[in-house]
């Protein structure tokens, strides 16, 4: 994997257009529940309460290119 580039930022802030449409599973409220329930998790897992409006997450823009015949043509 080769990072491409990685934002922080809160779950309440949409994510750019052009970063949401190049992800393989669009973000929809359905997906956003889903970063809801794992960072919910996580946070009780640590003894806290998770916030989607202080709470900051990674978006994260990666490519595959190894090995070469999976690699993302955008390596």
């Amino acid at each position: 994997m080769r990072v491409m580039s990685v934002r922080v930022r809160a779950l309440t802030r949409r994510a750019e257009e052009r970063f949401a449409l190049s992800l393989v599973r669009p973000t929809t409220p359905r997906g956003r529940g889903t970063h809801r329930r794992y960072w919910t998790r996580v946070c009780a897992a640590l003894g806290r309460e998770w916030s989607e409006d202080d709470d900051e997450i990674d978006f994260e823009r990666f490519c595959v290119v190894w090995p070469p015949e999976r690699a993302d043509v955008r390596a």
